[in-house]
């Protein structure tokens, strides 16, 4: 996946897809700030830093991924913001 939503990025973590997160000139967005929650910066890339050789870069991108602590660690803490909320 190469995205440059959040909700794209969101659900490449949820669902272990492989991706790639391309931000957009002039702001900052949601995705840097959920990327450098954990060690995902890898899987951003400025806008300046895609070049002629995006297809190459790409390579690296593509294999297989397992965010399943990450998201099981948001869950939790998901979860205890809920459980806070109903009483």
């Amino acid at each position: 996946v190469v995205a440059s939503f959040f909700h794209a990025v969101c659900f490449s973590i949820v669902r272990n897809r492989p991706f790639l997160a391309i931000g957009t000139r002039g702001k900052k967005s949601k995705i840097t700030e959920l990327l450098s929650l954990d060690d995902l910066k890898k899987h951003y890339l400025e806008p300046e830093e895609v070049g002629a050789d995006f297809a190459e870069m790409m390579e690296d991108y593509m294999h297989p991924v397992n965010f399943s602590s990450f998201v099981a660690e948001k869950r939790a803490a998901f979860s205890s913001f809920l459980s806070a909320l109903k009483c």
